[in-house]
């Protein structure tokens, strides 16, 4: 069994009187203190058998048991926070040390958290894990269109711009737009800005190609998205953004060819490939906010339909920095 406290610090600071718990014997601890050279602030400390510990509120003797109303209360005060009074002393603990701002957003955690090499948060307190994170994996949707023949817009988790030009052949999505520019979009999920979509080309047609960042209905009024696609001449490799309905090009080159497309947007660099080889590249600070992915077509060739299988989309990884951390009770 174990004892849990939320503890002021004691101590100058100097020499031999270092800030410390007012409780002597061995401890796990966790500094809720934004600057460690001031005594002002609490600290997390479990023990192994009770203890009067001045200053201090008492948290109970389990990390899943519930909270007190008088415990709550008493975090509240002490740590300037409103708190569900049924959460559970390892949520809060949780809360405090991942998630856990200040209105005014002068400070977002109340101690940096870190990753390890595996992308992981882990919480120890006295040896006792408080939190474990799983390991991160990037949500990626799949769609490979082998259904019914249907309009795409009748298939869960897709939206489309204009009904007609989208539809699902063969196993196949066909795009045979017919006015203005369309676009397909997987509405299920909003990706974060640095993002890929990503599918098969089988058969290319002029001004189609796949979107990122998509937010807005109309590509030729609301529209904002960025576009990887080939050039209304059916040959050169296209980047370009469209703004409230408004394009501009950003990069052309090279000579298409069908396969299997990926664009890819991180932060402000703008990446397309084929079969995993780059192909065009450009830079733009326009669009930064978060969107979804899919797919444009336009009306140069009307028709002569592109064709798509196999469409992926998700957030692209995250590059976790490995660095040493010192054996202790802390963010790992």
């Amino acid at each position: 069994m174990a004892f849990y406290y939320l503890s002021p610090f004691v101590g100058t600071g100097l020499g031999n009187d270092p800030f410390r718990p007012p409780v002597d014997g061995p401890m796990g601890l966790i500094d809720l203190r934004g600057d460690s050279t001031d005594q002002a602030g609490w600290c997390l400390l479990r023990l192994d058998a009770p203890a009067t510990v001045a200053g201090a509120i008492e948290l109970g003797d389990s990390l899943d048991g519930p909270m007190t109303r008088t415990v709550s209360r008493g975090l509240e005060s002490k740590l300037g926070l409103t708190l569900d009074s049924r959460m559970r002393l390892r949520e809060i603990i949780v809360e405090l040390l991942l998630r856990h701002a200040t209105p005014s957003g002068d400070k977002t955690r109340w101690n940096r958290i870190q990753t390890n090499s595996r992308g992981r948060h882990k919480i120890t307190l006295g040896g006792e894990v408080v939190y474990d994170a799983p390991d991160i994996r990037n949500l990626i949707v799949t769609d490979d269109f082998n259904r019914a023949d249907e309009a795409l817009e009748a298939s869960a988790s897709w939206s489309v711009s204009d009904v007609g030009p989208f539809d699902i052949v063969t196993n196949q999505l066909v795009n045979d737009s017919t006015s203005g520019r369309q676009t397909a979009w997987w509405d299920d999920d909003t990706f974060g800005p640095n993002m890929y979509t990503q599918a098969e080309c089988v058969a290319f047609a002029a001004l189609h190609g796949l979107i990122a960042r998509h937010n807005g209905e109309d590509p030729d009024t609301t529209g904002t998205m960025y576009q990887f696609r080939n050039t209304n001449v059916a040959s050169d490799w296209t980047l370009e953004k469209i703004v409230s309905g408004s394009a501009t090009l950003l990069a052309n080159t090279g000579s298409r060819a069908n396969g299997t497309h990926r664009l890819e947007v991180d932060g402000s660099n703008l990446v397309g490939r084929n079969n995993g080889a780059q192909v065009i590249s450009a830079t733009d600070t326009a669009i930064t906010v978060a969107g979804f992915g899919g797919f444009f077509g336009s009306t140069f060739q009307t028709g002569d339909p592109s064709t798509w299988d196999d469409f992926e989309a998700s957030d692209l990884p995250i590059v976790v920095a490995i660095g040493t951390l010192a054996e202790a009770d802390s963010l790992v």
